[in-house]
């Protein structure tokens, strides 16, 4: 984070983290309240440690952070996780088109296990099946990746938008979400064909997974950029569930406000996104060379045996024919006829 920056998140934030002096004691200034819950969140350092370095006793520091993880949240959600309009979700749709190739798309969702130590009287309520205690996040987020919500509820009536031409072509077809084996299909969440391992699926359907895929690796990506700056998402997280949720919303609204405000500063100097040359090849992004980050998140469990109805068969199959047609892209054939399958990472 720029000194700049610093100063405008100080601005939000500041008033609302003020604290009287008493004739006891003098306050804690703001600016190290929110230096200290930074680096909290920036190095994932123990609360213990954090006071040692602060020269603040630990409860104090425990209550700092909780304090201004919640606060940066409502301060900082209203405009960097704002719920889109109709005009900003056509906007994103825009840029999945340009940036991703894949029109009427308005998001790419995934929802990830945060490690967290077990609460106290917690018993087996947050104990996943992959064998560790966790918090899910369920994160819808555009072509930047950036998150434009969080948790499951927030975004559901504005998913079902009115159908609108695709790029090139005359076809209507809704708006829609993609994600992966874990979500049902459904008329308005494109998910890829199964069948990928076993080769039964036809060429026409390996390029509309792998059009879903580069679409999709925004999400992977924000989840990754997160955990790249964010350290504290690396290992289990010490706390209530409350003060686990607060870590949680803080890292979201603060990693939007960087992507926005400091965009070369926080991704494009590290080269942490993935990105495609000219002619279609993925060149990974830098948090993906680090082997922690296959530590930190767990997938959710993929759906089995969900029916679908015929009317989102019949619009993935829309999509199918489009991508292969007049929505196709030089180098998609290429890909495949070389492989055989898709070369990316499915999710």
């Amino acid at each position: 984070m720029s000194p700049t920056l610093f100063n405008k998140l100080l601005w939000m934030v500041g008033p609302s983290l003020f604290k009287k002096d008493t004739n006891m004691r003098r306050s804690i200034p703001v600016e190290q309240r929110l230096a200290l819950t930074l680096r909290c969140l920036a190095s994932g350092d123990c609360m213990r440690s954090l006071s040692y370095s602060f020269r603040i006793g630990h409860s104090t520091v425990s209550k700092i952070v909780n304090e201004t993880c919640r606060i940066m949240y409502e301060i900082l959600a209203p405009t960097y996780l704002q719920l889109p309009d109709t005009n900003m979700w056509k906007l994103i749709s825009n840029d999945f088109s340009k940036i991703w190739n894949f029109p009427n798309c308005v998001g790419a969702g995934d929802g990830k296990h945060f490690a967290m130590q077990c609460p106290n009287n917690g018993g087996s309520y947050w104990y996943n099946y992959k064998g560790f205690h966790s918090m899910v996040m369920f994160a819808v987020c555009d072509a930047n990746y950036c998150f434009i919500a969080v948790d499951i509820g927030a975004y559901g009536r504005e998913g079902d938008a009115r159908p609108s031409k695709l790029v090139y072509s005359d076809s209507l077809s809704p708006y829609v979400f993609v994600m992966d084996d874990a979500f049902p299909l459904k008329k308005n969440i494109m998910k890829p064909y199964p069948g990928r391992s076993t080769g039964s699926l036809t060429k026409e359907e390996l390029i509309f997974n792998y059009r879903l895929s580069r679409a999709r690796r925004t999400i992977e990506n924000a989840f990754g950029i997160v955990t790249n700056k964010l350290r504290i998402f690396r290992k289990p997280m010490i706390g209530s569930p409350q003060n686990v949720e607060n870590y949680i919303k803080a890292g979201v609204v603060l990693h939007n406000m960087l992507i926005r405000e400091d965009s070369r500063f926080y991704l494009i100097t590290k080269k942490l996104p993935d990105h495609f040359d000219v002619n279609g090849v993925l060149i990974e992004g830098a948090w993906r060379t680090d082997n922690t980050m296959t530590s930190m998140f767990r997938d959710l469990r993929p759906g089995k045996g969900i029916n679908y109805p015929t009317v989102a068969k019949n619009i993935r199959d829309q999509f199918t024919k489009y991508f292969s047609n007049e929505g196709a892209v030089p180098w998609q054939r290429v890909i495949v006829e070389d492989t055989g399958r898709i070369s990316e990472e499915e999710g």
